[in-house]
């Protein structure tokens, strides 16, 4: 039986690469994993550098399409090639994976458009 474990890396220390560069060498010693990421600080800075706006309502990310746009092309992108350059560097054999990768995810929009709804591929 292959034990899988699923690690969530939070958006907020990506932008320290000794910390990456750490963890990293730490999950080559547990055994398979997913690393799922987060990168809301990366997404801000590319939203300020873009003239898009940063705004959250009652802790959620108020998700335009544009938003939206720009949270895939940073997560799927920067934040991706990130992980796996560490992941790598640390002797794994790592590849990245976005949420439309094979339909991983689907996401609706909430009543309000406040924020996005995701689910797994059933």
């Amino acid at each position: 039986m292959l034990n899988v474990r699923v690690v969530k890396i939070g958006g907020n220390v990506l932008d320290r690469p000794e910390w990456v560069a750490q963890c990293a060498r730490g999950l080559s010693r547990i055994g398979p994993a997913v690393i799922v990421h987060g990168g809301g600080q990366a997404v801000n800075a590319w939203s300020r550098r873009l003239g898009l706006p940063v705004e959250q309502r009652d802790g959620l990310r108020v998700t335009t399409p544009e938003i939206a746009e720009l949270v895939e092309m940073v997560l799927g992108g920067p934040m991706n090639r990130l992980l796996v350059t560490a992941l790598r560097a640390a002797g794994l054999d790592a590849i990245g994976l976005s949420g439309v990768d094979g339909g991983l995810l689907s996401a609706q929009p909430l009543e309000d458009g406040t924020a996005w709804v995701r689910s797994g591929k059933s």
